[in-house]
């Protein structure tokens, strides 16, 4: 039977043992987008520590937050309840989480790709551009896993929604 070269399964590329060469010729154009892209790439892990820190602060005053309202239960706003204090309490971890999974680790991740960026621009040796490619695949890898997880959670918590809602209607028609 003869095969359509189009949908033929790709095929796995052997990883050569031989040394690479000591200088990597990367063209003048190539080394300008990697130059240009690395500050860019430092800055977003910078942005990502600061809302990593600004996360963790929330998470840190929701806990406090809770644990007052934990304290002084029946506590009131104008009028109005405020949400019940271990509610808030259980908040806070839950921010601590995202400030470190969400934005603390790919911060690491892409403050490293960016300084392998920095060292290939002063070092064109092939070992300093597979650091900063492998740095680079590390951030897309967590990255993408990461999405995965959260779409996910985001199919579970739909699920569990549209579930609760739904007893809770039966629950209503029959009394």
């Amino acid at each position: 039977m003869d095969e359509n070269p189009l949908f033929a399964a790709p095929e796995s590329v052997p990883v050569s043992s031989e040394p690479l060469p000591v200088d990597v010729a990367l063209t003048a154009a190539a080394q300008q987008y990697l130059s240009q892209t690395g500050p860019w790439i430092r800055f977003l892990a910078i942005l990502l520590f600061i809302f990593s820190g600004l996360t963790l602060l929330i998470g840190m005053v929701l806990i406090l937050m809770g644990f007052a309202g934990i304290l002084s239960p029946g506590s009131s706003v104008g009028g109005k309840m405020l949400p019940s204090g271990l509610g808030v309490a259980l908040l806070g971890p839950i921010y601590g989480l995202m400030a470190i999974l969400g934005y603390l680790v790919p911060g690491i991740l892409l403050f490293r790709y960016a300084s392998a960026i920095k060292a290939l621009q002063s070092s064109r040796s092939a070992q300093v551009l597979e650091n900063a490619l492998k740095h680079q695949k590390s951030f897309w890898r967590y990255l993408g896993i990461l999405t995965i997880i959260l779409l996910i959670i985001g199919i579970l918590v739909f699920a569990a929604t549209f579930l609760f809602a739904f007893f809770l209607s039966m629950q209503r028609q029959t009394i």
